[in-house]
């Protein structure tokens, strides 16, 4: 937990009771577990990153707005047609550098 004190971010820590080693396994598994679950999401925004990135500086890159006039439909159409299945294969993507 962070708090924000006179525009200095302190960190708040607790630590386990020392002395009950139950208490200190548990607390040392869910700051594991928390790390896990951090370096995962961490993993997953890198990639969606570098997928923003490849995108938004490509030289002939259009809006989606843009995309959908040219196809003679409206965004939100392109957008529901095109989600469902970005959705389903996520994990299975790859983004080109």
């Amino acid at each position: 937990m962070f708090t924000l004190e006179s525009n200095e971010v302190k960190a708040s820590v607790s630590l386990p009771d020392f002395n009950n080693s139950a208490l200190a396994a548990r607390a040392w598994a869910d700051e594991v577990e928390q790390k896990q679950k951090l370096l995962i999401e961490n993993q997953e925004l890198a990639t969606k990153a570098l997928s923003h990135d490849a995108v938004a500086v490509a030289e002939d890159a259009i809006s989606i707005t843009q995309a959908a006039k040219s196809l003679s439909t409206g965004r939100n159409r392109l957008y529901s047609i095109y989600a469902p299945e970005r959705l389903d294969d996520t994990k299975k993507r790859t983004v080109p550098v």
